[in-house]
């Protein structure tokens, strides 16, 4: 067997190896914003994602509100309409549904 670039051989099938490829610089995206705990990116036209590195879901703006697309319970938080609860500021801050209209979520698919 010859090596392969890193100067190795291949190990043999279902062999366990110390270590994996490292991710390509390429391959990484932007990073989260650690003080939101998610990244918001416009897709264009009214659409938007929100990951939090682990998932991801959409925001789509239109007329009369917004609809939240594939939206895991880990970062509901994050997804929230209005940052005033109960009379009160929310100490969390702003949503990122707030970030990108003021209009209510109407709809969740």
């Amino acid at each position: 067997m010859e090596p392969h670039q890193t100067g190795s051989a291949p190990g043999a099938a279902g062999e366990r190896i110390g270590k994996y490829m490292d991710v390509p610089a390429s391959a990484i995206g932007p990073a989260v914003d650690s003080a939101k705990g998610y990244r918001l990116q416009d897709l264009g036209s009214g659409l938007y994602m929100i990951t939090d590195d682990v998932y991801q879901s959409m925001f789509l703006v239109y007329g009369k509100g917004v609809v939240v697309i594939d939206a895991p319970p880990s970062y509901a938080a994050h997804i929230r309409t209005s940052r005033h609860r109960g009379g009160r500021q929310d100490p969390r801050g702003e949503s990122a549904c707030a970030t990108i209209a003021a209009r209510p979520a109407t709809r969740g698919v």
